[in-house]
């Protein structure tokens, strides 16, 4: 087949597709589909980039071969490649038509031939991610119905049916992309200028960059398509300007994520500590273009955070740099409360932070465990400390000792937690021990001031005694001696001013029952409150009340005693007088009678 007579120039950054359709126009043919039938070139496979169409072409035209590649946008199913550089199909843009009006103004004013074919269509108004001119630093316009003119990729064809008016005339908006120079660079012109990111495909790049920017202006959670074109012109800048400086810059930005994260609550998942980069690069059939990303994110984690087997990072995760002290109570069986006493004992800080966020190494948090994991049963926690079960039971009511077990297990409970106590205990003695002393033991000690054993080993914690021996032929608790005085003055309670009710009825002479119906009848009146020896709850009268009750009433029983009368008689002589008691025995549980009353009758 001879070459075409009429023909126009390729130009640099032109697509094949324009190419085609420039030269059906200079040749007075309506459309690139209807000069590709009467040249018997396969229109499809010349728009997706087959090399048998590209020869063709070539030799219709007269143009290098290698030319026409580089043009080409060359689809492999969904997989498009632009000089080597692989994207994604919706990072294609080829059914609505994309233009800058100043180039079509240049192209007119520049380029040669039939007016209608002298402007072309660029490679970078194919890309989804370019959305400006970088040349002209104007947004890029875009025709108003890709569907109308269903011409596919026919750039003159498609600029004159789905553009109203002059495309030269459309809005020429201000937008300068640094992303976009950095695409028409590094795909146009072929120049390296940033190390890292050039070693990266153009289209991780892009995709990347878009979704850092959109996250550092909008939330980890927010969606590409709901940012109108100014937006998406931000987000692509503002992630450029963390990618474009290297790889440390954008390790720096992974880890602004993680102060966010342990500020926070909940689990280090990669969905809640990287947003929509996390689902962008990790949904689906991992896109192996995307390891290198991928590895960054998944080591920075590693390095920073606690995560490690068991956890899930665009798969299993391997390896471990950092035990919280919540991982490691999964990791190695061992109650959180326990583990964070080891980690404080060791050094680290856990003042106001949740077991998730306490971080130790991996080595460190491995010597830790391992000096829980020695645990003691029950019974050998008790063998050891020498305590009957009604004293390990205080023990542990008043967490004086803990399982270092998860619960819902079998408690085991840390050698170390056990000596510990011991040594306290051991290091409070502050005299000698002697067989002649009055000192006692610990114990008997207790029973003698009426308190609980987690009050004795309180005191002893702060200090408190100061007669404390320790009986060097006695076995371990056994083996501390008190003063039992001391001991009752330092637990005493607080004076409450009052009489027991079990023993005001020898001030009143009257039974207890008696007392307790006058109390309920509001006429001695009573309060509860702790007895400072033993501490417990009772009803105490006070004195007052009881002068009070004395100064008004008087009971048969009292005033025959007081007048040597026996009560028989007594209670006669006072009803022949007329006097009642005024407090009757049905009622009260005995006989009462006015003081005034009984004088004026006696």
């Amino acid at each position: 087949m001879s070459r075409l007579a009429i023909t126009v120039p390729l130009n640099e950054d032109e697509t094949l597709s324009s190419f085609c359709s420039r030269i059906a126009s200079a040749n007075g043919i309506g459309s690139a589909r209807e000069f590709c039938f009467h040249m018997r070139l396969d229109y499809k496979k010349l728009n997706d980039g087959t090399p048998d169409a590209i020869g063709h072409l070539a030799r219709l035209t007269g143009q290098d071969h290698l030319a026409l590649e580089a043009s080409a946008i060359v689809r492999n199913g969904d997989a498009y490649y632009i000089r080597g550089n692989r994207f994604t199909k919706g990072q294609i843009l080829r059914g609505r038509v994309r233009f800058c009006p100043c180039c079509l103004e240049d192209d007119y004013r520049r380029q040669t031939g039939y007016g209608r074919s002298r402007p072309y269509g660029r490679i970078l108004w194919s890309l989804s991610s370019v959305l400006t001119c970088p040349i002209h630093d104007v947004f890029l316009c875009e025709g108003n119905d890709p569907f109308g003119a269903q011409t596919g990729y026919d750039f003159i064809q498609m600029l004159a049916d789905t553009v109203a008016g002059d495309p030269m005339l459309s809005p020429r908006l201000p937008g300068h992309g640094e992303f976009d120079k950095y695409v028409s660079d590094r795909l146009v012109k072929g120049r390296a200028v940033h190390d890292w990111i050039d070693s990266l495909p153009l289209h991780v790049v892009s995709r990347v960059t878009e979704h850092v920017g959109g996250m550092l202006l909008h939330g980890l959670k927010f969606n590409v398509t709901d940012l109108d074109v100014r937006q998406r012109l931000k987000a692509m800048n503002a992630g450029f300007a963390v990618m474009a400086p290297g790889k440390a810059a954008f390790v720096e930005y992974l880890r602004s994520h993680h102060q966010r994260i342990m500020e926070g609550m909940g689990d280090f998942g990669g969905r809640k500590l990287y947003g929509r980069l996390y689902e962008a690069i990790g949904h689906g059939k991992l896109d192996p273009d995307f390891d290198t990303i991928r590895k960054i994110m998944i080591d920075t984690t590693i390095d920073h955070l606690p995560i490690g087997p068991g956890d899930n990072l665009f798969g299993p995760v391997e390896r471990r740099k950092w035990h919280s002290v919540h991982s490691a109570s999964r990791t190695y069986g061992i109650h959180y409360r326990p583990l964070t006493r080891y980690v404080a004992a060791a050094g680290i800080a856990t003042e106001d932070l949740t077991a998730d966020r306490i971080l130790v190494d991996v080595a460190t948090m491995d010597a830790i465990a391992a000096s829980i994991k020695q645990g003691l049963t029950p019974p050998e926690a008790r063998k050891m400390l020498n305590v009957n079960l009604a004293t390990w039971g205080t023990l542990l009511q008043n967490g004086i000792f803990s399982p270092i077990t998860p619960d819902g297990t079998t408690p085991r409970f840390a050698r170390g937690d056990l000596q510990g106590f011991l040594d306290m205990l051991t290091s409070k003695a502050t005299e000698s021990f002697s067989g002649k002393s009055d000192l006692v033991n610990l114990m008997t000690a207790r029973r003698m001031a009426r308190c609980t054993v987690a009050e004795v080993v309180e005191l002893m914690r702060e200090g408190a005694l100061a007669r404390v021996s320790v009986n060097p032929d006695k076995d371990a608790f056994q083996a501390i001696y008190l003063d039992s005085e001391e001991l009752k003055a330092r637990v005493r309670g607080a004076e409450v001013g009052g009489i027991p009710v079990y023993k005001a009825y020898q001030e009143l002479k009257m039974s207890h029952s008696t007392i307790t119906k006058l109390s309920a009848a509001g006429i001695i009146p009573t309060f509860r409150a702790k007895h400072p020896e033993n501490r417990n709850l009772q009803t105490f009268i006070t004195p007052e009340a009881i002068e009070e009750f004395r100064r008004k009433y008087v009971s048969l029983f009292v005033l025959a005693e007081q007048r040597g009368l026996n009560v028989r008689k007594l209670k006669y002589a006072l009803k022949a007088a007329g006097i009642e008691p005024a407090l009757t025995r049905e009622q009260h549980g005995a006989s009462f009678y006015l003081v005034e009353d009984v004088e004026k009758a006696l």
